[in-house]
């Protein structure tokens, strides 16, 4: 698979889709980002993006496409009240065409 640089996100990633980190203050800031990587994840499973879960999950179906197509890094900014709302993912690793896509969840304190 053709790889992409790495794009650090700023803040703080404090959970992932595979992580189960389900409590988050309503007052936060908290945003889903999807990074394309360059390096294999270690013992990490990648979820073909046509899986079903992927396509019901609004945030990956939309902001996988835009890091692959926009440069590598695309964020959106999630409403309060939703818990985790990547939580429903079988990854957090997600190939599209010839790239993976990291999906996180970060917060902006």
């Amino acid at each position: 698979m053709k790889r992409r640089r790495v794009l650090q996100a700023g803040g703080v990633v404090i959970g992932s889709s595979f992580s189960g980190c389900g409590m988050f203050s309503a007052a936060e800031n908290k945003y889903v980002v999807a990074r394309v990587v360059d390096e294999e994840p270690p013992d990490e499973e990648i979820t073909d993006y046509s899986n079903e879960h992927v396509q019901a999950n609004e945030y990956a179906r939309e902001l996988v496409p835009e890091a692959v197509n926009g440069g590598g890094y695309a964020e959106r900014r999630v409403s309060n009240g939703e818990a985790n709302p990547i939580g429903d993912l079988p990854t957090g690793y997600i190939a599209y065409e010839d790239d993976v896509v990291r999906m996180l969840i970060r917060t902006l304190e």
